[in-house]
């Protein structure tokens, strides 16, 4: 992000002050540094609903272990001054709801730390 920014300023200031040689150089890079930002715009992406799946396979499968075992559904349902409705639907979708926040705020936050060390190394 911050070598486009860089780019875009190159790209600029040829134009602005008649420098040509820096302008054509800099057009010719700026397509493929669009390319290389897209590309690595939609890999984090993949990555971050990919892990965010793998989180909730592990999660879901883990409650429902637990959901499943000593007759626990059991207990749920006929035990105890609290009623769930539907508390097999319940884990799978608030698992999902959960999961899929907390991978996403992870990952703003992994994305916030990478910029701030690449801007004090810089």
């Amino acid at each position: 992000m911050l070598y486009k920014a860089w780019l875009m300023r190159e790209f600029v200031t040829g134009q602005n002050l008649g420098r040509w040689r820096e302008w054509m150089k800099a057009l010719g890079k700026f397509p493929l540094a669009i390319l290389a930002s897209a590309m690595l715009s939609q890999t984090t992406k993949y990555m971050q609903a990919r892990v965010s799946m793998l989180w909730r396979n592990a999660a879901t499968s883990s409650l429902l272990r637990s959901y499943f075992s000593n007759m626990n559904y059991y207990k749920l349902q006929h035990h105890g001054t609290a009623r769930i409705q539907d508390p097999d639907v319940r884990i799978c979708s608030d698992v999902r709801q959960l999961l899929s926040s907390t991978c996403t705020c992870t990952c703003d936050i992994s994305k916030a730390w990478a910029g701030l060390v690449s801007l004090i190394q810089q």
